[in-house]
């Protein structure tokens, strides 16, 4: 469409210049491009440039197995369509802050484009280490941040990563017993937990046991390590694979809870990420109450600058577009709460 429109003001240019030269001889002549067909051609290359945003955001989309095409809004190509605390969606940006648990203070901010928080962690470790030449030590985050991935960067750093797993656990988990040898109880069969789309034993009926690498399933038999292999991620990032295998599963009273085919010779299988490790230090050490009193503290100091700049500043939206701006605002309104902060403690 733009294409054709520049075709024609294109056009109408030629015949204006041949009668402006037949009016007023050859001396006369324009030394820039139109204004109508400069602002159509900038239109045109930003529209491509958003185009082909899309299709990258699209592609990534697919690897995370997201519905629906990719969203670019008209008013900020920056941001990104994000849910919103009404409950419905619109271009956001996603701001952050980090604070020390002494006295409150922001030590660190960012403004992010989409729902990316989760691979910054380190980054931001490395940058508070970094501007104020100290050892971090502990890092207390919601289950955003408590991917495998930065629960293996943690411990490579020494560093305590406190907060929750993002995942579905199972209250009261009838396959957690004492004698893993043993099945489970068959009044309480029911209460396994079950995979949401297979309808059958999900992997949290499954205990491992770490003394043999192998897991015992809800009727006590081994699921012994058999083999690693290399895969992708749905991002197609690589990741390593241990896979173990159930060799009596043939006969099993549990056979039609736990596999689709039942008459298989394959038995059920089981697979951890290189990060599953981790995953399993991690789910130990939050049953530690010093772990537990670390956590109760996040809320209150990573929740209350937001609540801040919300409500005692009245800062609910951005004024500025564009990541550069927006940044700007975020680093003023940071900078504000410290101030406050500050004045507040020196009253004390």
């Amino acid at each position: 469409y733009l294409d054709a429109q520049i075709a024609q003001a294109l056009e109408t240019i030629g015949v204006n210049d041949a009668i402006d030269e037949d009016l007023l001889g050859q001396d006369i002549s324009a030394d820039r491009l139109p204004a109508e067909v400069a602002n159509l051609k900038s239109r045109r290359a930003q529209l491509a440039a958003n185009l082909e945003t899309a299709k990258q955001m699209d592609e990534d989309r697919k690897r995370n197995d997201l519905k629906g095409p990719a969203q670019i809004p008209k008013t900020d190509t920056d941001s990104r369509i994000l849910p919103n605390k009404e409950g419905g969606y619109a271009p956001n940006y996603t701001p952050m802050v980090t604070t020390e648990t002494l006295s409150g203070l922001i030590v660190h901010c960012d403004v992010l484009i989409g729902n990316v928080e989760h691979d910054q962690l380190t980054t931001i470790v490395d940058a508070v280490a970094s501007d104020y030449e100290v050892e971090v030590k502990q890092v207390a985050a919601d289950s955003a941040y408590t991917t495998g991935r930065n629960l293996t960067a943690a411990e490579e750093r020494s560093i305590e990563l406190i907060g929750p797993l993002s995942e579905t656990r199972a209250e009261n988990n009838p396959a957690e017993r004492k004698d893993l040898s043993q099945p489970v109880a068959e009044d309480q069969l029911t209460d396994l937990p079950l995979n949401p789309q297979t309808k059958r034993f999900g992997k949290s009926a499954f205990i491992y046991d770490e003394a043999s690498d192998s897991y015992y399933c809800p009727a006590g038999k081994v699921l012994p390590y058999r083999y690693s292999e290399k895969s992708k991620r749905r991002d197609g990032s690589p990741v390593q694979l241990r896979t173990y295998i159930c060799p009596d599963c043939v006969g099993c009273p549990l056979t039609d809870l736990c596999r689709k085919n039942a008459e298989s010779k394959d038995g059920r299988k089981l697979k951890d990420e290189e990060y599953e490790g981790a995953r399993r230090r991690h789910r130990e050490r939050m049953k530690t109450e010093a772990a537990k009193e670390a956590y109760s503290r996040r809320q209150h100091f990573g929740e209350t600058p937001f609540a801040v700049i919300k409500c005692c500043f009245d800062m609910r939206r951005f004024l500025l577009r564009g990541i550069e701006g927006v940044g700007q605002e975020w680093r003023w309104a940071s900078t504000a709460f410290n101030l406050k902060k500050l004045m507040s403690l020196k009253a004390v």
